[in-house]
């Protein structure tokens, strides 16, 4: 579950653990949403991409660029 919102509207997939670098992600939304779920996904009205950086006691200088829903 995500630690951010109200209970049951969010979870929090990570990706990676933490690193430096440029990387690039493929995701499959649908097959997200069941595993998150459970049932099919509906329209798509909201997507949030995050960083944290709390545990290294540093921070975060970062971009997203040719974000692509399909």
């Amino acid at each position: 579950p995500s630690p951010y919102g109200t209970a049951g509207t969010g979870v929090t997939i990570p990706l990676r653990q933490a690193g430096t670098g440029a990387f690039n992600e493929r995701v499959n939304l649908a097959a997200d949403y069941t595993r998150a779920f459970g049932g099919a996904p509906g329209a798509l009205i909201g997507l949030a991409v995050s960083g944290d950086s709390d545990d290294t006691k540093s921070s975060i200088a970062a971009t997203v660029s040719g974000l692509s829903l399909n």
